[in-house]
């Protein structure tokens, strides 16, 4: 069953990832901060990886999440 569960998720993920459009998004939080996001091809020896990058338009320190999948 939790493969099941894994394998829709990642279903969901993907079907997500193609319907999305490929250009820049701007989207402002309640505090007031612009953050933009766009995807974007991560390179690991000779394979790309379509990734999603958000980030604030502001310099500063921030916090940060990196999610990382695994493959098999």
């Amino acid at each position: 069953m939790r493969l099941k569960s894994i394998v829709l998720v990642l279903v969901i993920l993907t079907l997500t990832a193609l319907i999305l459009p490929l250009k820049p998004t701007t989207a402002q939080d309640d505090t007031g901060l612009t953050i933009e996001g766009s995807d974007v091809e991560i390179m690991s020896g000779d394979q790309a990886y379509l990734s999603y990058l958000a980030a604030p338009t502001e310099g500063g320190p921030y916090p940060a999440i990196v999610l990382i999948h695994s493959f098999n």
